[in-house]
């Protein structure tokens, strides 16, 4: 077995013992959402010159162009990688979505049959270390699970919320790094990761006071589910808050390194187990450190709910409640386009 089975093996198996032990239900077939420092998405604007624009648009050079966008794909992303990282990894592609496709000016939802000089296709890319990858996917085969699609969890958690609005920040707050998309029209303009997440809030807790990870966890959680006592409440409240505001600063400096954005999106959505964390939401309402970051209005912060998804799902179980149960409900979405799908073939 390689690392990185072994690292994502054990809590996989957990997982889907644990929901199947809930659900009553032993589970065959998976829906992977993939997300933190091992992704990378971007946006992707390709243009192509067309040899004869006088003739129409055939659906073999359209398939021919989307052939060549993947490819473009692949070498932007171990160009981006290697931006960052100076080992040669190999990636996996993930998601490969076309946000909008014009000729010459004219969008157009369907290019086939029209004329032009010019093909412009703008998409939606995202890859993930193959390494990773291939652990993740030999886990599920350990767990006898099919996996019916691998995305990215963001991608997944923006097609929801775009039902509600088309101009937003997804802030997605997991245990060891917090992924940032910036969406306007429903499409992912920009994704980055930082790597603090709720692990870090534990961590700070647990060197203040002196104790190990797992009591400090807890007492993180009880702050969140106001379960602690009033002196405890204080002191926990404020080394949490202290940590919101580390992580803080690696949003704004996230935030202030995506170009080409001339103002962001005044909603701001939280998902994820650390948006739990009443700090969290604290710090970002603060107006000083948005100074330098330019919004295009009042921010408005929206915790990722059931009222996203109720008119959807049934919780027959009552168990799905709060942000972090966002991320594998979204994925559910994909589900059902996947049963949309085999319908109409």
């Amino acid at each position: 077995e390689d690392g990185a089975s072994l690292k994502v093996s054990s809590p996989i198996k957990e997982t889907i013992k644990e929901c199947n032990s809930q659900s009553g239900i032993n589970a065959n077939e998976a829906i992977v959402g993939l997300s933190g420092s091992k992704t990378l998405a971007f946006i992707l604007l390709t243009k192509s010159e067309r040899p004869d624009p006088t003739k129409e648009i055939t659906s073999k050079e359209m398939d021919e162009i989307y052939a060549k966008v993947q490819e473009t794909a692949g070498d932007q992303a171990s160009q981006r990688w290697s931006t960052f990282f100076a080992d040669n990894t190999e990636l996996e592609p993930l998601d490969l979505v076309v946000n909008s496709v014009h000729v010459d000016d004219n969008l157009l939802e369907n290019p086939v049959g029209a004329i032009g000089k010019y093909i412009y296709i703008t998409a939606f890319c995202s890859f993930v270390e193959k390494n990773y990858y291939h652990g993740v996917l030999s886990s599920l085969k350990k767990a006898k699970l099919n996996p019916l699609a691998v995305t990215t969890s963001s991608y997944s958690q923006v097609k929801v919320i775009s039902e509600k609005h088309k101009n937003f920040i997804l802030v997605d707050i997991g245990r060891d790094s917090t992924d940032v998309s910036v969406i306007f029209g429903k499409n992912i303009i920009q994704n980055k990761t930082f790597d603090i997440g709720g692990s870090y809030f534990s961590k700070c807790v647990s060197e203040s006071l002196g104790v190990d990870r797992e009591v400090a966890s807890g007492k993180k959680v009880g702050y969140a589910q106001g379960t602690l006592n009033d002196q405890e409440v204080d002191t926990v409240g404020d080394l949490l808050y202290e940590a919101a505001i580390d992580w803080r600063a690696a949003l704004s400096s996230t935030l202030l390194s995506m170009s080409g954005i001339k103002s962001f999106p005044q909603v701001i959505y939280l998902s994820g187990g650390g948006a739990n964390l009443p700090v969290i939401e604290e710090v970002i309402y603060e107006e000083a450190w948005r100074q330098p970051v330019p919004f295009a209005g009042e921010i408005n912060i929206v915790i990722a709910g059931s009222g996203l998804w109720q008119e959807k799902f049934t919780d027959r179980l009552n168990v799905l409640s709060g942000p972090q149960i966002f991320v594998p409900i979204s994925l559910a979405t994909i589900k059902l386009e996947l049963e949309q799908e085999d319908a109409e073939t």
